[in-house]
């Protein structure tokens, strides 16, 4: 399996899924791996792309944390030969830092629970560029956003919580802010690392951050009401730099107000017919 043949581990996810779709769209031969289909020890896997991981309740889920984002690496790491390894990590790792570039230190601690989430993935990077190939990377992957998140994100969580009850309830500041970034935009970029990649990590995100009060005010706007708790926290993530990743392969395509926007849209409309 060479060139145009891809390997998506966690490819019933909601990002391994548009991996799925976009890769077939473009020809390649997909090999689909699930919690329940993992191939024979040895198998060539072509372009591997481990999209296995947590997106929320990790706090409550600490040993399947620990699984997603490091015992199952390690196996598909040694277990298997392939044309490239792209480990999908998160940009939720600079929490703390003062910048958001790949070369950053980063600021994590141990104690703290919420912080296993970035400890796991910082640890899964490591031991993919500890196997010092140069086809082995890791993409730091901003706050995904589409059709089909049934996850607790954020967006996700209040949307869900809009269409279902006619209101929402936000409990930051206004002022907190983060970046976020097309679900389609995402795989593409993805994709194009996974092929094409020079360096051990990039950071795949719009490179723009959108206040809590801009998707507040895109939510009212479709009819809903939304409201901030009092004295709620200020928690603003530091801008992603994306100047590695667009020198190589161009700007990200969807502005993220523009992409929250056509969300708020499907789901009010989704609302309606449900």
């Amino acid at each position: 399996m060479t060139g145009s043949a891809f390997t998506v581990f966690g490819a019933a996810g909601f990002v391994g899924r548009e991996l799925v779709r976009q890769l077939k769209a473009q020809g390649a031969s997909v090999r689909v791996v699930t919690r329940d289909s993992w191939p024979s020890p040895g198998t060539r896997l072509g372009h591997a792309i481990y999209a296995i991981g947590m997106t929320a309740g990790f706090d409550d889920q600490l040993i399947e944390t620990f699984d997603r984002h490091l015992l199952r690496l390690h196996h598909a790491l040694s277990s298997y030969s392939y044309d490239s390894f792209t480990y999908l990590s998160s940009t939720r790792i600079y929490a703390g830092a003062e910048t958001a570039h790949e070369g950053a230190t980063l600021c994590v601690r141990p104690a703290e629970r919420d912080h296993v989430y970035n400890i796991t993935k910082i640890a899964g990077e490591s031991l993919c560029l500890s196997q010092d190939r140069a086809d082995v990377r890791a993409v730091r992957l901003s706050n995904v956003i589409g059709e089909g998140d049934d996850a607790k994100t954020f967006v996700a969580a209040v949307l869900r919580e809009a269409v279902t009850t006619g209101s929402v309830r936000i409990r930051q500041s206004p002022q907190s802010s983060k970046d976020y970034i097309a679900l389609a935009d995402a795989a593409g970029a993805i994709i194009k690392v996974a092929r094409h990649g020079t360096r051990p990590i990039y950071n795949i995100a719009s490179g723009h951050n959108v206040t809590h009060q801009s998707i507040a005010d895109m939510i009212e706007a479709a009819g809903y009401s939304c409201q901030f708790e009092e004295q709620g926290p200020v928690v603003v993530f530091p801008a992603i730099d994306m100047t590695l990743y667009q020198d190589e392969f161009g700007p990200i395509e969807t502005d993220p107000i523009s992409a929250i926007g056509a969300l708020v849209a499907a789901k009010r409309a989704g609302g309606r017919q449900t």
